[in-house]
């Protein structure tokens, strides 16, 4: 008897799912298995500080902050902060609102999902009889061994969030690991242009350039301390508008969101899933170009009409372009499209760049000059191209 053919495309559909639902499923997916690949290995703190990290005769002064540490066997933690409520929720874990009935300010507490995503640092022997458990959060460590305000005169790595408190939150059979910082109420650079064209009465008609005097100082200090963060061999490997936190000045930007800061030798930055994540092989480099992307994408914010700047930064005349393309040229990664005057992006080869697909303008075949300007710098300013096929494509090479 024929089967009718719908049901034939139907069968074969049907084939085609169950094979690609066995393959993703034997992908490396729980916390056990993640926490065998680069991604996940844990950052090494020794050569900072030796001390602070294998000395088990007892806690070191740097983990206490403000005056003691909550923990599960006390209820003080739970009692201190009153929850307001959600700001936001990732993979890796949730950020909520609260307020601190000791000084009677906001804080944001994030709370890490360990079910999810796996705790890649041990804590130090010392402190494993006071928490009761073995692995801790890696931007834990990061903050309270240089970006900490609270117990130290002067942070150790300027512009950056600091920490309040942190402590271990017991829920029914689950325990997680709760940072406290101080909330911004401006937020981050992410979506920032309308809210500071209403913080600093700005015009949205104001010329780039004029925009650019008024915030590269804010820029030239978080670079700065970008600087900083990697004269003592670290790379934060994450920089993005959303962990870029604007202080109470909204002039002062603060690098914050330290949980994939990883040494500069780790082996991630030579995996393959880091380098077909358009990110570069040398992260240093690669921190200090996501920076100047995130910069030339919050000028280009402050406008309700991106046209004019997205024809001046093609064309690399005007002084606020070359933050951008002079870094990019000088590690020879931008060319220039002759006829079209559009940028366009090939393979360089050389051991300071990942693996990157040639990128030209095509859009222009279709779009309007408007149009096709406007696509080409969304890609160019864009931090990462990890969208949701980004992730499924990092399962597929995880274990390569």
């Amino acid at each position: 008897m024929l089967v009718p053919r719908p049901y034939c495309r139907l069968a074969l559909w049907m084939l085609l799912y169950m094979i690609l639902g066995g393959y993703f499923f034997s992908l490396p997916c729980s916390p056990s298995q993640l926490a065998r690949t680069p991604k996940y290995l844990p950052t090494d703190f020794s050569p900072v500080n030796d001390t602070l990290l294998h000395d088990c005769s007892r806690l070191p002064q740097s983990f206490y902050p403000e005056k003691t540490i909550y923990n599960l066997r006390s209820n003080t933690s739970q009692d201190r902060y009153i929850f307001k409520r959600l700001l936001s929720s990732g993979f890796e874990g949730s950020v909520s609102i609260y307020n601190d009935t000791t000084t009677n300010q906001e804080v944001a507490i994030k709370s890490f999902y360990t079910q999810r995503s796996p705790l890649r640092n041990s804590l130090p022997e010392a402190a494993i009889s006071l928490f009761g458990e073995t692995k801790w959060p890696t931007e834990l460590e990061f903050m309270l061994l240089h970006a900490n305000q609270v117990h130290k005169p002067t942070t150790t790595i300027n512009g950056t969030v600091n920490i309040l408190d942190y402590f271990i939150l017991k829920n029914g059979s689950s325990r997680k690991w709760q940072l406290v910082t101080p909330y911004y109420h401006h937020g981050t650079l992410l979506d920032a242009g309308p809210r500071f064209l209403h913080l600093l009465a700005l015009q949205s008609n104001s010329t780039t350039s004029a925009m650019d005097r008024m915030f590269r100082p804010s820029f030239s200090a978080l670079l700065s301390t970008l600087t900083t963060l990697h004269s003592v061999n670290f790379c934060h490997d994450d920089i993005k508008p959303a962990n870029i936190f604007i202080s109470e000045d909204p002039l002062h930007w603060l690098l914050g969101d330290f949980g994939n800061v990883r040494e500069k030798q780790h082996v991630y930055h030579q995996s393959k899933v880091w380098k077909q994540q358009n990110q570069w092989e040398d992260c240093e480099e690669n921190d200090e170009r996501r920076l100047r992307m995130v910069y030339l994408s919050f000028l280009r914010s402050l406008h309700n009409d991106t046209g004019q700047f997205d024809r001046e930064f093609l064309e690399k005349r005007e002084g606020w372009t070359r933050v951008y393309w002079d870094f990019m040229e000088s590690n020879g990664a931008a060319q220039t499209s002759e006829d079209s005057g559009l940028a366009c992006r090939s393979d360089v080869q050389g051991s300071k760049r990942g693996k990157e697909v040639p990128r030209y303008a095509p859009a222009r075949l279709i779009f309007s000059a408007k149009q096709a300007a406007k696509v080409q710098v969304d890609k160019e300013l864009h931090c990462s191209f990890r969208t949701w096929s980004g992730r499924l494509l990092d399962r597929v090479v995880f274990l390569r």
